[in-house]
């Protein structure tokens, strides 16, 4: 997971959301909006949380090994942040011996 502040007082800090699956852009500025980037969903390997006066970017980037079936991601919408989680397993049960791999990048600059 990666938090990371929407707003301080009354600067907005984090505004856009997007991942590798799609490429769209959602409005994250408020906790009270939800749209597709806030609902789990399959397949996404990258999300990014960005801010577009503030210039900051905050990237999560993962590689599972077994990708599983019901892996899962999202950014959660609560009030003070903007949480990027990744679900690697959802309802698999590990096997006995079983090894799971899992590399996560976070990557945060500020472009200004």
């Amino acid at each position: 997971m990666l938090p990371i502040v929407r707003q301080i007082g009354k600067t907005q800090i984090t505004d856009t959301a997007f991942s590798d699956l799609d490429n769209i852009t959602f409005n994250v500025s408020k906790s009270n909006k939800t749209s597709k980037i806030n609902t789990p969903r399959q397949g996404i390997r990258q999300i990014v949380v960005l801010g577009r006066k503030s210039g900051i970017h905050a990237v999560l980037r993962v590689k599972t090994n077994p990708t599983l079936p019901d892996n899962q991601a999202f950014v959660s919408n609560a009030q003070q942040y903007n949480k990027i989680y990744f679900d690697f397993s959802g309802i698999y049960a590990a096997k006995k011996s079983e090894v799971w791999e899992i590399t996560a990048e976070y990557i945060i600059f500020n472009n200004r």
